[in-house]
């Protein structure tokens, strides 16, 4: 399953390493020994006394989706939740940041039902879906209106200076784009708050060896509005089968 690109080994491997600490992997494999489930958890507890796992999602990657085979679905979810939450142990499951509207969510809350799992910021994500046959440019998805207003907001940013819109994605340069972005992230709010990604070395090294990875294997990019020359405003993007996911935005 592609649905969590954030337990891809491109990003979840440098987030363990720097960012991690105690963070274990379970597995479930086929009989033949081919892969099955797999998801990154910590241990904890629930209260003072009640030991628990927790599946990792972080301020990085807010998404505790584990991967699963969909070929084996039900059997493989039922193994991951036995497996970190044995019967008779005591042991709970916490699943954070859970969206609901996959086939892996829904199969995860119906075998959890008589289990101690607790599914922690259950929601419904915010998703643009294209329909087959409907047009790539997602600009001519929006209404006349919509389109309309920001082409006025382009003028008006080019009556400022000269207007450049960029897509780095070639790996070379997606890794300067992404420079570029952690120091306009800094530049801002974040920066100030020292919650920037370049705040830290940790999560700028993190970031920097995701990005990266995710570059040279043709999924990552960073779309850009340069205005006179310099990035006013950035996002950086993965993706992974049919699905992308817009990462961070700075502007």
């Amino acid at each position: 399953s592609g649905d969590n690109l954030f337990f891809h080994p491109d990003f979840a491997v440098p987030a363990m390493r720097r960012l991690g600490g105690e963070v274990g992997l379970a597995t479930v494999s086929h009989p033949s020994g081919r892969l099955a489930a797999l998801a990154p958890f910590t241990r904890t507890r629930l209260g003072r006394v009640a030991p628990a796992s927790r599946l990792w999602a972080h301020d990085y990657a807010p998404l505790g989706l584990p991967l699963v085979d969909r070929a084996a679905l039900r059997p493989a979810v039922e193994a991951l939740i036995e497996g970190l939450a044995p019967t008779g142990s005591g042991a709970s499951l916490i699943v954070p940041d859970l969206p609901l509207d996959s086939a892996v969510a829904r199969t995860l809350v119906e075998a959890s039902a008589d289990r101690p799992v607790d599914i922690l910021d259950g929601h419904v994500r915010a998703t643009l879906r294209r329909a087959p046959g409907q047009p790539t440019d997602v600009r001519a998805m929006l209404s006349p209106r919509r389109r309309k207003e920001y082409a006025r907001l382009m003028r008006r940013l080019r009556d400022v200076g000269e207007v450049l819109v960029t897509a780095a994605i070639e790996p070379h340069e997606v890794r300067a784009r992404f420079e570029d972005f952690m120091a306009l992230e800094a530049a801002g709010w974040k920066g100030k708050r020292g919650s920037a990604l370049i705040s830290h070395p940790a999560t700028a090294d993190f970031a920097r060896e995701a990005v990266a990875a995710r570059a040279e294997a043709g999924s990552a990019r960073v779309d850009s509005i340069d205005l006179g020359g310099k990035p006013i405003a950035a996002v950086v993007s993965f993706a992974v089968g049919a699905t992308a996911f817009t990462w961070k935005i700075a502007y």
